[in-house]
C-alpha cells in the first residue's frame, strides 16, 4: 500500500481550493490534506477542518485566537498560524504538493493557480524553481491544457502554443457601445462564474494578455510562438502545434476539477468527479481570430515580453487599479483601454531605455514595487 500524498491548499475557501478539496474527496486512498489556509471566511474554513482534519491551519492576521476557540470542546485541535508567516510555515513545512494561489516554494511540487505571480516575477520564480528543485505545475485551465498536451514531447519540437479564449461577454458587442458598459454587464461571463476582478479582465481580454505572459515563462516560449484563438464553446482549453504539423489539444468540460486532478495527481490520471464531454451532443465548435483593434489589451502582452522584467508588473498594477475604479463606478469601461494604451505608448516609446518604470526584477520586493508603480500610474490619470 503506497503512502498517501500529503497536500497543502492555500486559499482553500476559494473556487480553486474547492476544486482541489473535491479531488481529494474523490481519492481518499491517494491523498491526505495536511494543511490549509483561508482568510476571513472562518465558517467555511471550520467546515473544511472538521471534514478533512488537517494538522495545521493558517488564517488572517489577528484571527487565530477566534478560530482556535471554535475547537475548544473538540478532540481535534489543529495547529493554527496567522498571516504571511503562517502561509510560509504551512507551505514549507507540511505536505508534498502545495496547491497555491500565490508564489513558489523551494523543493516542493507547487500547483499554481495564480497567474499574477508569474506576471510580476516570472523569470525570478522559474529560475528559483530550477535552482531549488521545485516543480511548478500550472492549474490555470489554459496552461494546464498546454501542459497536458505537451506530455513527453520535447520543447524543441513545438512550433507554437495555442491559448483558447471564450471571447468574454462582449465578443459580438460593437466597440462603439463599449462606453456604456456597466460593471454588472461586464461581470456576466458567458461560460464561467468567477470573481469580480477576473470577470472584468475577461471582458477586456486583459486576462488573456496576462496568460500570454504566464505561458512565456511557464513553457520558456518566445512571444512569437504563443497564439490566441477565440473559441466560444470552451471545449478545447488550449493546444500545442508541433513542428511536424500535428496539433495536440486538451478537450473537456469547463470544470476546474480536471486541471486540479492532473496537478495533484502529479501527471497520474486520477478521479476528478467530472464526466468526459459527450461528442454526440456537440452541435459545432467555433474558432475566430481575436480582434486586437477592439481588444488592444491582447496585443500589449507581446510587446511587454520584449521589455525589461518590470514592464509586466507595472501593467498588472495599472490594470488592477483601473478595474477597481471601474467596479466602484468612478471610470467608464473604455478608460481601462485608454489608460493601458497610454502606458503601453510610454513603455515602448523612444525613451524606454531610460524610463524609471523599466528595470530588471531581482527580488520579490522589486516585483511588488513595480506593481505599485503601475497602480500609481493609473491612479494619477
Amino acid at each position: 500500500m503506497r503512502r498517501k500524498k500529503e497536500i497543502v491548499i492555500t486559499g482553500a475557501t476559494g473556487s480553486v481550493g474547492s476544486a482541489c478539496l473535491s479531488v481529494i474527496r474523490e481519492n481518499p486512498d491517494i491523498f491526505r490534506l495536511r494543511a490549509v489556509s483561508g482568510h476571513h471566511n472562518l465558517d467555511l474554513l471550520e467546515s473544511i477542518c472538521r471534514e478533512f482534519k488537517p494538522d495545521a491551519v493558517s488564517v488572517a492576521e489577528g484571527t487565530g485566537g477566534v478560530f482556535a476557540r471554535r475547537f475548544n470542546a473538540e478532540n481535534y485541535h489543529p495547529l493554527i498560524f496567522e498571516g504571511t508567516d503562517g502561509l510560509k510555515k504551512i507551505a514549507s513545512e507540511y505536505g508534498d504538493t502545495v496547491g497555491r494561489r500565490s508564489g513558489g516554494n523551494a523543493g516542493k511540487t507547487v500547483a499554481l493557480a495564480n497567474k499574477e505571480s508569474l506576471v510580476l516575477a516570472g523569470k525570478l520564480i522559474m529560475e528559483t524553481a530550477r535552482r531549488t528543485g521545485a516543480r511548478i505545475l500550472p492549474m490555470d485551465s489554459e496552461h494546464n491544457a498546454v501542459y497536458q498536451a505537451l506530455g513527453s514531447n520535447r520543447t524543441e519540437d513545438i512550433d507554437h502554443i495555442i491559448l483558447t479564449s471564450s471571447g468574454g461577454p462582449f465578443l459580438h458587442k460593437p466597440q462603439a457601445e463599449f462606453s456604456g458598459i456597466t460593471p454588472q454587464q461586464a461581470m456576466k461571463h458567458p461560460n464561467w462564474s468567477m470573481g469580480k476582478k477576473i470577470s472584468i479582465d475577461s471582458a477586456t481580454m486583459m486576462n488573456k494578455s496576462l496568460e500570454v505572459i504566464e505561458a512565456a515563462h511557464l513553457f520558456s516560449m518566445p512571444p512569437e510562438k504563443i497564439r490566441v484563438v477565440i473559441h466560444p464553446e470552451v471545449i478545447i482549453h488550449s493546444a500545442v502545434a508541433m513542428k511536424d504539423g500535428s496539433v495536440l489539444a486538451q478537450m473537456g468540460t469547463s470544470d476546474m476539477r480536471i486541471p486540479a486532478a492532473y496537478c495533484l495527481g502529479g501527471e497520474e490520471r486520477i478521479l476528478s468527479g467530472v464526466s468526459p464531454v459527450n461528442f454526440w451532443e456537440m452541435k459545432h465548435l467555433t474558432f475566430l481570430a481575436p480582434d486586437i483593434l477592439k481588444f488592444p489589451t491582447l496585443r500589449y502582452a507581446y510587446d511587454i515580453l520584449k521589455l525589461p522584467d518590470s514592464a509586466a508588473a507595472v501593467f498588472n498594477g495599472a490594470n488592477e487599479e483601473l478595474v477597481s475604479r471601474f467596479l466602484a463606478g468612478s471610470i467608464p469601461f473604455t478608460a481601462i483601454f485608454d489608460t493601458l494604451g497610454a502606458l503601453h505608448r510610454i513603455l515602448t516609446g523612444p525613451e524606454q531605455n531610460n524610463h524609471a518604470l523599466l528595470f530588471n526584477i531581482n527580488s520579490v520586493e522589486d516585483a511588488v514595487y513595480a506593481n505599485t508603480l503601475g497602480v500609481s500610474f493609473a491612479a494619477a490619470l
